[in-house]
C-alpha cells in the first residue's frame, strides 16, 4: 500500500512539471515537421539559434511540439536539438471577457484581431486563424479549455478558460509596445 501511495504522489509531482511550456532555441539547423517522427513531412527548416516556444517537454518518439516564434509555425522537432530556457507561466486571468447571458446554449466567442499580423488561437486541439483586423464569432461546447494565442514574432500567451453555457465571451488581440 505504501508503494502505491508513493507512486501516486510521484505521478502528481512529475506530471505538472512535464506539461509546462518553455522558451528555448534549436542548437543546430533542424527540420520542423508536421508530426513527431522523421516519416512526417518537413514544414520548414529552423536555423541554429532560432527561438522556439516549447509546448511541453513530454516527448513523442523523441520529438517535442514547438512553435517557431519568428514565423508562428507549429510543428515538431527532435528533442536532441532543443535547448530549454525560460519557463512560461500560464496566464491566471485568461483572455476572454465574459459579456453575460446569451440565448445560445453553447458559449458564443467573439475574437477581434486588432493588429497588423495574423493571429493563431488554439483552444484545446481546435485551431483558429485570424487575419489582421479580422473579427469573427464562433461557438464552442461549454467546458474547460487550455488556450495558446500566438502571432509571428510574439511569445505565445498560454492559459486556461472555463466557458459556461448561455454566456458570451469577447477578446480583442492587441500588441503592446515593449517598455
Amino acid at each position: 500500500m505504501k508503494k502505491l501511495f508513493l507512486l501516486c504522489l510521484l505521478c502528481l509531482v512529475f506530471i505538472p512539471v512535464q506539461s509546462q511550456s518553455y522558451l528555448g532555441w534549436v542548437t543546430s539547423t533542424v527540420n520542423l515537421r508536421e508530426g513527431p517522427d522523421t516519416s512526417y513531412k518537413v514544414i520548414t527548416s529552423l536555423n541554429e539559434g532560432s527561438q522556439i516556444f516549447i509546448s511541453s517537454l513530454v516527448e513523442n518518439n523523441g520529438f517535442v511540439s514547438v512553435i517557431d516564434i519568428a514565423s508562428n509555425t507549429e510543428g515538431y522537432v527532435s528533442k536532441n536539438f532543443v535547448k530549454v530556457g525560460q519557463e512560461i507561466e500560464m496566464s491566471s486571468d485568461g483572455i476572454l471577457q465574459n459579456m453575460g447571458q446569451t440565448s445560445s446554449y453553447q458559449p458564443e466567442i467573439e475574437i477581434y484581431n486588432n493588429t497588423k499580423v495574423a493571429l493563431t488561437l488554439k483552444m484545446n486541439d481546435k485551431k483558429y486563424s485570424f487575419y489582421s483586423k479580422e473579427r469573427r464569432k464562433f461557438n464552442l461546447p461549454p467546458g474547460s479549455y487550455k488556450y495558446t494565442a500566438s502571432a509571428p514574432g510574439v511569445i505565445p500567451d498560454i492559459g486556461s478558460e472555463q466557458l459556461e453555457n448561455n454566456n458570451g465571451y469577447r477578446w480583442e488581440f492587441i500588441l503592446s509596445p515593449k517598455n
